[in-house]
């Protein structure tokens, strides 16, 4: 089985690198194209200089990859005929590792400890890891975009414990790795027989009490917010899984059996994920909490400026009303006024006071 999905995994790795590498040629074609439409010079400068940028990032990678001593193979058993050069070479491996240096690797209890070191900061690249698939595939719920980012995460997290362990595995036993790996957390049945949402509701709930009595009106999101916190945690139990089991992989004093590492790696990914959520949870209801409030904010300036907005026009509208009222109030006083009987004139040539005609 896990010769099978190595051949399939050499068979995609080279795939995906041949499209990567007819992506950079067709961009660089492009960059070179555009300053050569400046300049023939410039078209050359740029083409070479991008040339010995991807020949530099290529040495350099290589360079780290040589620096890695080479892999060690565990025996089957401690019975082993084996076992002891096994023993002795990593023995020796270990004196070469700057994460251990220092400390007794004269016996077997010694490599156990120095191994358990080894652990504590693979644990470490695991747990950070699984935090970081949490919050992106929480925030994110993309499905193709997320799968992308959890096998790239995934992929990088298995190379950063093949480092801690200080080992530099060929190409041939790089994709074993990865085969079993993803043969043994991936497609394993456990994932699917356990329901994470029992256990991760509770955790789930604590940490959701304080956020939606906080924010007005966040009762309408909590649904969204449990299915994208429940997504984000089984996403990062997988990676806590692989971590684990990369790990156990790489430290294992003897060949470990597949269906032991599966249960060891269910076991301690299980103790690994209440903490990694609850960090994980308060993280993601703390950026929507802050931006729901934001939002109740903005909401509240922008109502403010509308009941200003409008009692300014009613004011103003107002006021043009009392003055058309009082101009029409003027006006049919001064008709009143005009009109008595007091306020008439008299009319030419009328009346006694005028001279009598001669």
């Amino acid at each position: 089985m896990a010769a099978a999905w190595g051949r399939l995994a050499a068979v995609a790795a080279a795939a995906v690198l041949i499209v990567f590498v007819l992506f950079v040629v067709n961009q660089t074609a492009q960059v070179v194209a555009l300053a050569d439409r400046v300049s023939p010079v410039l078209g050359s400068m740029v083409l070479w200089t991008l040339l010995a940028a991807y020949a530099g990032a290529v040495l350099y990678i290589a360079l780290q990859y040589l620096r890695l001593p080479k892999p060690l193979r565990p025996p089957a058993s401690a019975d082993s005929p084996a076992y002891p050069r096994y023993l002795a070479a990593l023995k020796e491996r270990l004196r070469r590792n700057p994460a251990v240096q220092g400390m007794p690797l004269e016996t077997e209890a010694d490599l156990a400890a120095a191994m358990e070191v080894l652990g504590r900061k693979a644990d470490e690249v695991t747990r950070s890891t699984a935090l970081q698939v949490f919050l992106m595939t929480a925030v994110s719920q993309n499905g193709s975009l997320d799968a992308l980012a959890v096998l790239a995460a995934h992929s990088r997290m298995v190379w950063q414990i093949a480092h801690i362990y200080h080992q530099r595995p060929t190409v041939r036993e790089l994709v074993s790795l990865y085969a079993n790996v993803a043969a043994t957390a991936l497609l394993s049945r456990q994932l699917e027989e356990m329901d994470l949402s029992d256990t991760l509701r509770p955790m789930l709930s604590s940490v959701l009490t304080s956020a939606i009595g906080t924010v007005p009106g966040f009762e309408a999101a909590a649904v969204v917010l449990v299915q994208s916190l429940l997504s984000g945690s089984a996403n990062a139990y997988a990676t806590l899984r692989v971590g684990v089991i990369a790990k156990r992989c790489c430290g294992s004093l003897t060949l470990p059996d597949a269906n032991a590492l599966r249960r060891a790696a269910y076991a301690e990914a299980m103790k690994m994920i209440p903490s990694v959520v609850q960090e994980g949870a308060k993280a993601v209801t703390g950026i929507i909490t802050e931006a729901a409030g934001k939002a109740l904010i903005d909401s509240v300036k922008r109502i403010s400026a509308t009941v200003k907005d409008t009692a300014a026009r009613g004011v103003q509208q107002i006021g043009q009303g009392v003055e058309e009222v009082a101009a029409a109030g003027k006006d049919t006083v001064r008709r009143v006024w005009d009109w008595l009987p007091f306020r008439r004139k008299p009319a030419p040539g009328a009346g006694g006071d005028n001279p009598a005609s001669p």
